[in-house]
């Protein structure tokens, strides 16, 4: 799977509170958690996501094992 390095600024308490969950073991790092919570979003959003790629007219399908 082909991955990119996108930067963006998060506030410090929500990074402190993301360690805490990284030093419990929970997510093995930093990036993982944050592919986590965005996959988890997507998730939340996949009819909207679906729709917005039926507008466009592509065969272009949301590959829903990554979901």
């Amino acid at each position: 799977m082909k991955m990119r390095v996108v930067s963006v600024r998060i506030p410090d308490w929500m990074i402190d509170k993301a360690y805490i969950l990284i030093e419990k073991g929970i997510f093995i790092s930093f990036s993982e958690l944050v592919r986590y919570a965005i996959r988890k979003l997507l998730r939340e959003y996949l009819e909207v996501i679906k729709n917005e790629k039926n507008k466009d007219n592509k065969d272009d399908r949301i590959s829903y094992e990554h979901f």
